[in-house]
């Protein structure tokens, strides 16, 4: 606030010297040298006080975005213990059970995810139940536009998510654009990695964060539900 009041007064006074100019022309060669450099001064001292400026606002959003993410990734402790929790459930039954690695971290239920420049997601599942897993399969839900995700591999949903309500289909989440991708082999129970075909974010998308939600499922397997938040930085 002080800045912009600062700067508003040397607005001010260069416009003050202007019209003192016109109303009394400098007669002598250093009247005129002490208006000019009076200007140039001014000038200096109102781009030095605008530049100033700009870099507050912009470490001011920066923190707020940190601070953002932050709070985001103090839920992923809370969420995590309940995630856990189901994992465990179907472990002790001898299912399928699963977990998700995005660019090399174990994502869990409000996990925080920051893409690195190329915007890829890309993820890798391990088997962590006592039986092999069959037709695995696995959901991206985000607000981001079909033609700003490059999805090779993936096939295209309609928009939008289905629950039973009073035995009845009911859609909602309408900005939601799905994509499904399915293992082509099965996976065997605490075997190794296995590689999911790679997302990436277009460039058409200036910037992209916000939550998704990733889905995985087998014959035999309960369906396991992943909230994440994904941050795409220009």
């Amino acid at each position: 606030m002080a800045s912009v009041i600062l700067l508003a007064f040397l607005v001010m006074l260069e416009s003050f010297i202007g019209i003192e100019m016109v109303n009394t022309p400098p007669t002598k060669k250093w009247h005129k040298w002490f208006y000019r450099i009076s200007f140039f001064a001014l000038g200096l001292m109102a781009i030095a006080l605008t530049c100033l400026q700009y870099k507050g606002e912009e470490e001011k959003s920066k923190q707020t975005y940190d601070n953002f993410a932050n709070v985001i990734s103090n839920e992923a402790a809370i969420r995590q213990s309940v995630d856990e929790s189901k994992t465990n459930i179907q472990l002790t039954v001898g299912f399928p059970a699963f977990e998700i690695f995005c660019n090399g971290s174990l994502i869990t239920n409000g996990s925080v995810i920051r893409l690195n420049t190329q915007r890829e997601i890309a993820m890798e599942i391990y088997n962590v139940g006592e039986v092999t897993a069959e037709n695995t399969s696995i959901s991206f839900s985000a607000k981001i536009n079909t033609t700003n995700l490059i999805a090779d591999g993936w096939n295209w949903q309609p928009a939008g998510l289905e629950t039973i309500k009073d035995g009845k289909i009911v859609i909602h989440d309408y900005d939601l654009n799905q994509w499904l991708w399915k293992a082509d082999i099965s996976i065997e129970s605490k075997s190794q990695f296995f590689h999911v075909a790679e997302l990436r974010i277009s460039t058409n998308e200036p910037s992209f964060f916000g939550w998704t939600i990733i889905r995985i499922y087998a014959d035999r397997s309960k369906q396991q539900d992943f909230n994440v938040f994904l941050i795409s930085e220009k």
